[in-house]
């Protein structure tokens, strides 16, 4: 079974088709959402594709939730969630000796910015929401790199960081699912892909 298509409209110059559902790849968890479209020219061949989530929802304004939905599992858990959300918190990571930041060439300031604004994309959460999440990233930083007379404990109270964050990522399981189940039932979404036996989705 393909992807489904969602919806469809002849263009000044063509036509767009949009698709979607919960792509299951054998080998994976669960499957996940997707939201993809192709555009065609005005006989019929293929310009472009993909992910285009801004020309979709410009077009089709009630794909948004599902747009914010896509890469996130069936039960709305977003697809690595306490890994890439503790990377932006946090605004980099240390590799081979250094500190990368998440966005080379800015400012510490606009580096944080960004990570945050990332953040809340990833786990469809409000700006003020983000903040603590943030902090405990920050604090995380402080830990490994301050002068710390006892290194061991410095390094104690950074890990307390990291389970804390994702702790509080754990707690909005609930409002995870209730959004997925949403978004399935709004636009009829099906499973595609490779064959999929459903066990109960967390």
């Amino acid at each position: 079974m393909k992807d489904q298509l969602l919806a469809a409209r002849t263009l000044p110059k063509g036509a767009i088709k949009v698709f979607g559902g919960l792509h299951y790849v054998k080998g994976n968890k669960l499957p996940y959402f997707s939201l993809t479209a192709n555009e065609y020219d005005e006989r019929g061949r293929d310009v472009c594709g993909g992910a285009m989530h801004e020309r979709i929802v410009q077009l089709f304004p009630r794909f948004r939730d599902l747009a914010d939905m896509h890469l996130s599992y069936i039960n709305g858990v977003p697809m690595h969630a306490k890994e890439n959300g503790w990377y932006y918190a946090r605004g980099g990571q240390f590799f081979g000796g250094r500190w990368w930041p998440v966005n080379e060439g800015c400012s510490p300031e606009k580096n944080l910015e960004q990570c945050q604004a990332s953040l809340c994309s990833l786990l469809r959460i409000q700006w003020e929401e983000a903040e603590p999440l943030m902090a405990l990233g920050q604090l995380w930083f402080e830990y490994k790199t301050n002068d710390w007379a006892n290194r061991a404990e410095a390094d104690l109270h950074a890990e307390n960081c990291k389970s804390t964050f994702c702790g509080l990522v754990d707690d909005m399981k609930p409002r995870f699912k209730a959004e997925a189940e949403a978004c399935i039932q709004t636009h009829g979404l099906k499973v595609y892909g490779d064959e999929w036996l459903p066990e109960k989705v967390a």
